[in-house]
């Protein structure tokens, strides 16, 4: 077999682990428990805890720009990965799409990595289509089951779980089929993820996935789209509605930037941090509340340049969607979607299929 840079970067890491310079989500978890409530009996009892969700980085070295402003992919991140160190966050998620490609060599990944590394809160990821060189689960975690060991994920498939404080359980799923716009999840995926949350229903619970498990609008009604969703959603759904632990789903795939609910679960579409309008998102979780913050790359001009790029190449506009809808609006979302305070009380998050605020 031919020795490449990944190869030998897998290695290393197996032989190293114990001395990963990234800082470990199980480590966490044993630092935290004295900061996690005593009582963990009742998912609803569980210390408030923030952290951020940075999606389609789309990082690459060499690429021309096009919709996604690829010349500055690793711009952004390196900014993004210096702002988040200067916040007070408990774990970090990258949304998939980490990469545009894996690159020769995994070289894309590579760059991923060193850049990554440098995160002072501990971090993971969930894969995406553009992540990943095969379909088949075993080559998958051969290619990502190392990087997910250093980080203290122990997982025989490329989805895992994780507990990062001794309340608070996290999902990461995987929704992606290389080469290919569409999400799929298979009937394995769905057992296990069945068996996971009942072997969690005492921690409130986040789950991650890289394409929309609700989708949002255009996405939802648009059947020019139906090749950017997950292949039959609603079963997945069905699951995590019948564990009133789950309370948010996060996603990103889309670049759309919108927030809506279903079953008492909030479902959030996360916009890239490449594409238009090039942001990521905080969130502070209490019991009562989720305070939702979304954060622009500090590049005003960049960003500008991402909006024209973004109206003239996008995807969107060449699947030749309703003329009702603002390509621009949609992507950035409303205010709500930027910033607001969503209610973790059942009764008040009970809505299907609703956005925060409605669009004009």
């Amino acid at each position: 077999m031919q020795l490449t840079r990944r190869s030998f970067m897998v290695g290393m890491a197996n032989a190293l682990s114990g001395l990963a310079t990234c800082t470990s989500l199980a480590s966490l978890a044993g630092l935290c428990q004295t900061k996690a409530v005593a009582s963990a009996g009742n998912w609803q009892n569980f210390e408030p805890f923030s952290f951020a969700f940075v999606s389609d980085t789309h990082l690459t070295n060499g690429q021309p720009d096009n919709y996604k402003l690829l010349q500055e992919s690793q711009l952004f991140l390196q900014e993004v990965v210096k702002e988040l160190n200067n916040q007070r966050l408990d774990f970090i998620i990258f949304g998939g799409d980490q990469v545009e490609g894996p690159g020769k060599d995994q070289a894309n990944w590579s760059l991923f990595q060193d850049i990554a590394q440098t995160l002072t809160a501990p971090w993971s990821f969930i894969l995406g289509e553009k992540d990943i060189a095969s379909n088949y689960p075993q080559e998958k975690l051969q290619a990502f089951g190392a990087d997910w060991r250093s980080h203290g994920i122990e997982t025989k498939a490329p989805y895992w779980s994780l507990n990062p404080l001794k309340t608070v359980h996290i999902i990461g799923l995987d929704t992606s089929v290389v080469d290919n716009t569409v999400g799929f999840i298979s009937n394995d995926q769905m057992e296990w993820l069945k068996k996971d949350l009942s072997a969690n229903q005492d921690k409130v619970t986040v789950v991650f996935s890289h394409h929309p498990l609700l989708p949002p609008p255009p996405f939802d009604s648009e059947s020019s789209l139906e090749t950017y969703l997950v292949t039959k959603p609603d079963p997945v759904r069905q699951i995590l509605a019948a564990n009133p632990q789950v309370r948010m789903s996060l996603s990103g795939h889309v670049h759309i930037n919108h927030t809506g609910s279903e079953n008492g679960i909030w479902y959030i579409s996360c916009p890239s941090l490449n594409v238009y309008p090039c942001a990521y998102k905080v969130f502070h979780v209490s019991p009562e509340e989720i305070v939702m913050e979304t954060h622009s790359v500090n590049f005003p001009a960049l960003v500008k340049k991402a909006k024209g790029a973004f109206l003239a190449e996008s995807p969107l506009r060449q699947s030749g969607i309703n003329h009702a809808y603002k390509l621009d609006e949609l992507a950035n979302g409303s205010k709500t979607d930027h910033y607001t305070k969503l209610s973790l009380i059942a009764e008040a998050a009970n809505t299907k299929k609703q956005g925060v605020a409605k669009r004009k």
